[in-house]
């Protein structure tokens, strides 16, 4: 279904003024309601229906209870690593990950995984980032792809009338698991991350920079291991620097200071 959105981003507004150079901006933010209860209605339509028949009647008051108290849970929005460009970024406390915009294309990929494979020059400069190799095999010891990885490709396009919105779709991992040198990577599970697809409106004052439609954080399962995981390549990524300056009608603001 294609439909549009309209996200509600007052704190990257502060942005569109003072930046000399374009920036790369993802968004993470807390699954909306409607989120919410289709996921709940898919979960209820697939597996409520044949076992609540076989439970307890004690037993599905147990399980009631924690799906109320999960439907309460909102992980936290911050921590996520992302790379992009030889740069490194963590989500901060509002879910914002920013990278000066390096490429001249007017699409963007977006890896959603929790380990990758980095291909070296020397031992000290990447020359390409993969999705992690299988290492399970099948009877004819062909390798067999069990990689948990999500890969989308978003396309900033123009309408006649000089709209311009995002087309977000999700596409197959590539048939040699290297990804686009126009890839940004966020590592986390797959399981943490819901990134819609279809068309999304790109407000005007969003024109200067890249501002990605949102991405929905659903949980922080194994977040800690990711890290853990990025912790050997994470090196090799020169991280975003940020200044907070005093800006006319805004107490502070911060841009990035290596552009």
């Amino acid at each position: 279904m294609t439909y549009f959105l309209i996200p509600v981003m007052s704190i990257l507004m502060t942005f569109t003024s003072c930046f000399a150079e374009t920036s790369l901006i993802l968004q993470l933010e807390h699954a909306p309601t409607r989120l919410l209860r289709a996921i709940d209605k898919s979960f209820s339509d697939k597996k409520a229906a044949n076992k609540i028949e076989n439970l307890a009647t004690h037993k599905l008051a147990h399980k009631l209870f924690k799906r109320n108290i999960k439907r309460g849970y909102y992980p936290t929005l911050s921590g996520f690593p992302a790379l992009y460009a030889g740069y490194s970024d963590y989500s901060d406390e509002h879910g914002m990950i920013q990278f000066p915009l390096r490429h001249k294309s007017h699409r963007v990929f977006v890896a959603v995984t929790s380990k990758m494979d980095v291909q070296t020059l020397n031992d000290k400069t990447i020359s390409a980032l993969s999705f992690p190799t299988s290492k399970e095999t099948s009877e004819n010891q062909e390798p067999i792809k069990t990689i948990k990885a999500e890969y989308f490709m978003l396309e900033r396009k123009k309408l006649g009338n000089g709209t311009m919105f995002w087309n977000v779709q999700k596409v197959d991992l590539p048939a040699n698991n290297q990804m686009k040198k126009i890839s940004i990577v966020l590592l986390t599970s797959p399981k943490n991350i819901v990134i819609p697809t279809g068309d999304f409106f790109i407000d005007p004052s969003q024109h200067q920079h890249y501002v990605l439609p949102p991405i929905y954080v659903m949980g922080n399962i194994n977040q800690a291991k990711a890290i853990i995981n990025a912790a050997s390549i994470l090196p090799f990524f020169e991280p975003i620097d940020r200044t907070t300056i005093k800006t006319p009608n805004i107490v502070k603001q911060s841009i990035i200071s290596n552009q």
